[in-house]
């Protein structure tokens, strides 16, 4: 099962978390972590993290929740690899 990030929890990421649930085994995916630069511990049952700390978690796939930002959020994330 591939390890997802869901980065971006406004409207659009709200509405792919519950989209997502109850689904994601049968897509072989498990949502492991948020991120977003809000700061929050959790949001549902996923524990939510700054961007800067991506690089200290373990994942397969990136999935930006975001088309106003995506632009903006791809260019940060291809900085920091």
């Amino acid at each position: 099962m591939d390890k997802v990030l869901l980065y971006g929890i406004g409207t659009e990421g709200k509405c792919i978390l519950e989209s997502m649930n109850g689904i994601e085994e049968e897509l072989g995916i498990k949502i492991i972590a948020l991120i977003d630069k809000m700061k929050m511990d959790h949001v549902l049952e996923y524990p939510v993290y700054q961007p800067d700390k991506i690089a200290e978690l373990s994942f397969d796939y990136i999935l930006v929740s975001t088309e106003k930002y995506y632009l903006q959020i791809r260019r940060a994330l291809s900085e920091t690899q």
